[in-house]
């Protein structure tokens, strides 16, 4: 962790020494070192970014602490994090010529919005990629990914602990060794095939596979493979899906067939059965 952690504290160091400084200039009238008064003014929305980012990082090292699971990842992706943040803060304030005038007050809605950078840095990330695609009129890809916290119970902080193992989006997550994620995260087996459960349905199906949640119709792919005419013989819970969805039973009844013959799904429904969390821990 010693690495890591020194460098995350250098950089840390330099952002309190510009807050500092501003506060310095702003609330005692005094001087703005070792930053010149202009750079200081000028770095505002960057410097709410930097304490958006600090808090989110704070957040995620004593969420993971208290958890037990600190790792020198959390430290590497504070200083990524920190690092894209700081980024996307210079981009966007000199894109949109935030702080270029020192005797210029900024609105306060910008500095709300440079303080969210630091929770949703790949949010922004996405929409400044977009923008300058546009711009650039550049063709992006047919399909895009799906964001992690379509999947209920995923919120940002498990987004984020999802990512340091290389899930970042619902198609990377419907594919993940389930115990492989058990013995590396702190998360339960049972929560943890349940989120590949809703990513498998997901990836499948895109948002209509929110509409048969909502509508309790299923849960997820297992309950949809449970429920296949191939299982039971009957294809009515397919026509009342297709019907709810507006696409024809046949691509359903397909569907359903094809998950209840698909061998991950059938491991995370023999998984789910048969409560195999004790010999995750005891792997742990």
């Amino acid at each position: 962790l010693l690495v890591p952690a020194l460098l995350l504290t250098v950089f840390y160091s330099v952002g309190f020494l510009l807050c500092t400084a501003y506060l310095n200039l702003v609330l005692n009238q005094g001087s703005a070192w070792p930053f010149s008064r202009g750079f200081v003014m000028a770095a505002r929305p960057a410097l709410m970014a930097f304490v958006g980012v600090y808090l989110f990082n704070m957040g995620t090292t004593v969420r993971r602490l208290y958890l037990a699971d600190l790792s020198k990842h959390v430290f590497w992706g504070g200083i990524n994090r920190l690092l894209l943040t700081l980024g996307l803060a210079v981009v966007v304030s000199t894109a949109y010529k935030l702080g270029s005038d020192p005797s210029k007050e900024i609105n306060q809605f910008y500095y709300f919005m440079f303080f969210a950078i630091g929770f949703l840095a790949n949010v922004f990330l996405r929409w400044v990629m977009e923008v300058a695609m546009r711009v650039g009129n550049i063709g992006k890809a047919v399909a895009d990914d799906l964001p992690l916290q379509m999947v209920e119970g995923i919120n940002i902080w498990k987004e984020y602990r999802l990512e340091e193992e290389g899930i970042e989006n619902v198609q990377n997550l419907a594919t993940a060794d389930v115990i492989d994620l058990a013995v590396k995260t702190h998360y339960s087996l049972r929560t943890l095939i349940d989120w590949i459960d809703q990513a498998v349905l997901l990836d499948r199906l895109g948002e209509k596979a929110r509409t048969l949640r909502t509508e309790g119709l299923v849960a997820g792919a297992i309950d949809l493979a449970w429920k296949s005419p191939e299982n039971t013989g009957d294809s009515a819970t397919a026509k009342l899906i297709a019907e709810k969805l507006g696409i024809h039973p046949q691509f359903v009844e397909d569907l359903m067939n094809g998950l209840f013959e698909d061998s991950y799904v059938r491991t995370l429904w023999t998984l789910w059965q048969t409560r195999l969390e004790a010999k995750a821990i005891a792997a742990k």
